[in-house]
């Protein structure tokens, strides 16, 4: 009698198994979760500021993270354009920034990068004694 018993545990144990491995037996339903409330994204403030010889020129945008935006400022004596795009980083935001400004038949054109703090991070591209492009997080 414990002879058959152990016999019958052993095939039921190797059945279960076998089914158990069997990739078309999906098991068990997932447990669902509860849905995560997606984060309320700031738009990050940006100050551009344009810097021709005595002209300055300071243009305000506002960007989302993973967004881009642009500046187009036109008169009879000059034209800005500006195009910024975030993307998160670690510490901060990396910003990918094309420049550029024509005063009167002068012309300047750059792209520029940098990971700046969210809040009062800064940093400034340009010709040395020329254009000088601003970009300042407030």
């Amino acid at each position: 009698m414990t002879k058959t018993l152990v016999s019958s545990s052993l095939v039921v144990a190797l059945l279960g198994a076998s089914v158990l491995a069997d990739p078309r037996n999906p098991g068990p339903p997932p447990v669902p979760r509860p849905a995560m409330p997606a984060p309320v994204q700031q738009p990050l403030q940006i100050k551009l500021t344009v810097k021709v010889g005595a002209d300055t020129r300071v243009h305000e945008l506002a960007v989302f993270d993973s967004g881009c935006n642009r500046v187009e400022d036109k008169t009879a004596t000059y034209e800005d354009e500006i195009q910024v795009c975030a993307r998160p980083a670690i510490e901060g935001v990396f910003l990918e920034v094309m420049w550029k400004t024509r005063n009167g038949p002068n012309e300047y054109r750059t792209t520029s990068g940098a990971i700046v703090a969210r809040k009062g991070g800064q940093f400034e591209v340009g010709r040395a004694g020329g254009t000088r492009f601003t970009l300042q997080m407030v």
